[in-house]
């Protein structure tokens, strides 16, 4: 039996398969000295084009009327695997956590994307409310307190409660 993507890219089985369905069709996605995608990190969407696997996330890997990923994928990659050295869990490819916000009691359970230089996608499923943050402090250690800033600060601060 032949895989589903055997024989293309990494950026052709992801156009055919997940950014048809979510109207992504521009995007570039970084390659190695080898040629082949960088499936680790060389991803780059537009912040709307990134919201919108945020809203996949939250639709239970639905876009649209279609079921784009199972949603037993989906459920399974929000389940946590591996704790890290900052509190936080990671899933499949998905960091785990919890944020306090004033819209809804007690804390919450949020699921984010991490890129270098503060890129963050997060996702809170009980807001309903989805996040991009871009920012451009590549490599440096102090990369991820703008994100978290703007995250708890503005986007959390500032919900309509629910």
């Amino acid at each position: 039996m032949i895989a589903k993507g055997a024989g293309k890219t990494l950026a052709e089985f992801a156009r055919e398969t997940l950014f048809a369905d979510l109207g992504i069709s521009n995007f570039e996605w970084a390659q190695g000295d080898d040629g082949v995608d960088s499936a680790a990190s060389g991803l780059r969407l537009k912040p709307r084009d990134l919201a919108r696997i945020g809203g996949l996330v939250l639709a239970n890997g639905r876009a649209g009327d279609r079921q784009t990923v199972p949603r037993a994928w989906v459920d399974a990659s929000l389940q946590p695997a591996i704790p890290t050295e900052d509190g936080l869990d990671y899933g499949r490819m998905w960091f785990l956590g919890k944020d306090a916000t004033p819209a809804i009691t007690g804390p919450q359970r949020w699921i984010a994307g991490f890129g270098n230089g503060g890129q963050r996608l997060w996702i809170m499923p009980s807001a309903e409310v989805t996040a991009v943050i871009m920012a451009g402090n590549y490599n440096r250690p102090g990369q991820w307190i703008a994100p978290i800033r703007v995250w708890r600060e503005i986007v959390l601060a500032n919900l309509p409660k629910l």
